[in-house]
């Protein structure tokens, strides 16, 4: 979500980037049976030049990969399927 006043079109770039940000963080993204969905607002309190989108694309890629990392390293395992920071740690354990 931002506060920049961009058109529709723009919001909808904002969310392609948004998409990148999985495609830098998940592999495989953008498969048919995945569901990867992105979405992107706007409330439109904040007058904006056109490059600005650019600057406003970068963020919202950095900010899902971002989200996507941290939510990976702060997950816990369940139903006895260790998270990705309890193998890890498991296998410092192990040698």
């Amino acid at each position: 979500a931002t506060n920049a006043d961009i058109e529709h079109v723009g919001v909808q770039r904002l969310a392609v980037h948004g998409h990148d940000g999985l495609a830098r963080s998940l592999v495989p993204a953008h498969t048919l049976g995945d569901g990867d969905t992105v979405f992107a607002l706007t409330t439109g309190e904040v007058a904006t030049e056109p490059h600005d989108l650019t600057t406003l694309g970068l963020m919202a890629m950095l900010t899902v990969e971002r989200a996507v990392v941290r939510s990976v390293e702060l997950a816990e395992g369940l139903a006895g399927v260790p998270s990705a920071r309890e193998w890890r740690e498991g296998s410092d354990k192990r040698g």
